[in-house]
């Protein structure tokens, strides 16, 4: 019997590059919320009353 023996080589082609002891990293996040409201009512007569709004409303944000 014979065996068969093989080896192998662990190459690089280029080396890593060094990140130093310290690292900076920038994190941030800002955020929009605004919102506007109106409403209007009128009572026209006694057994009829208007009734009317609108609301706006934005949520906007972002992180980086």
């Amino acid at each position: 019997m014979s065996t068969q023996q093989r080896t192998f080589t662990d190459t690089v082609s280029a080396p890593m590059p060094t990140l130093g002891p310290y690292s900076q990293v920038n994190e941030g996040y800002r955020h929009f919320v605004g919102a506007n409201a109106l409403r209007l009512e009128k009572q026209v007569v006694d057994w009829l009353f208007l009734s009317g709004g609108y609301l706006y409303r934005k949520l906007d944000g972002d992180a980086r």
